[in-house]
């Protein structure tokens, strides 16, 4: 398992699966650099729940860590209501998250992919002009804020929270993989295919092995990793953590 796990979910479900689970996150949760960012749009939202200047049309979360990290700025994360703030969010575990702190989700793409909420974002409202609160970690996929600004949105990114690479468990996960003594390796995120690629370079390893397959929870985590030089056998469809221990059940169980 390969990354932070946040109350065990993830854990819980391979083992459910039949997993003997090998805990080694790549990656470490941080806060922000500067919180001031994300206190200011806390306060904003504050005020717009008080029914004072109206600073944000849709507040877009794509992560259940971006949702607690804004909730916990926020002086009652719960109940928020705000006037004419519509929320938008990608995947079933950030709307579980979001409602658990009170961002009653209005929008989800049926895909949950930061692609397909540009898809049909369009049909949702007419994005010229819409002010758009957009909290997330400081180093992302840069196309979804990119593609709603061309299409007239204006997107407020604002830091929530810094993924750091753990090269100590990257370097163990590596030479587990290489000792055999690890199956598969699930993917949940970009930042952990470039741990694992830096790991797998100071290792002085020329390539993946092929008898060790990887799967990765959507597309976007595919192409990073690809890029890095990771083979990815699958990707989860759908892409959930769900999605994801069924892939690499499905993997493993082909050979």
């Amino acid at each position: 398992m390969t990354r932070p796990d946040d109350g065990g979910r993830f854990a819980g479900l391979l083992a459910e699966a039949g997993f003997q689970v090998v805990e080694t996150p790549l990656t470490r949760i941080a806060a922000p650099s500067d919180p001031e960012p994300l206190r200011a749009a806390a306060r904003r939202l504050a005020r717009q729940r008080a029914g004072g200047e109206l600073g944000y049309e849709v507040l877009l979360l794509t992560s259940a860590r971006g949702v607690r990290a804004l909730a916990a700025v926020l002086e009652s994360p719960s109940g928020t209501g705000e006037p004419g703030l519509e929320v938008w969010v990608v995947g079933s575990s950030t709307a579980r998250e979001a409602r658990r702190h009170g961002f009653a989700p209005d929008r989800m793409p049926r895909h949950f992919t930061g692609a397909a909420l540009l898809e049909e974002a369009p049909a949702w409202r007419s994005l010229p002009g819409t002010r758009i609160l957009f909290p997330r970690a400081r180093h992302g996929w840069k196309g979804l804020r990119q593609g709603l600004e061309d299409r007239g949105a204006r997107v407020d990114l604002v830091p929530a929270y810094r993924i750091e690479a753990d090269p100590v468990a990257a370097d163990g996960l590596v030479e587990a993989v290489m000792a055999r003594e690890v199956d598969g390796v699930p993917l949940t995120a970009g930042s952990a295919a470039e741990s694992l690629a830096a790991a797998l370079h100071r290792a002085g390893r020329p390539s993946w092995p092929r008898e060790v397959p990887v799967v990765a929870i959507g597309p976007a985590t595919r192409t990073r990793a690809e890029a890095m030089g990771i083979p990815v056998r699958a990707a989860a469809v759908p892409h959930t953590l769900h999605g994801l221990v069924n892939a690499l059940r499905r993997v493993l169980d082909e050979g």
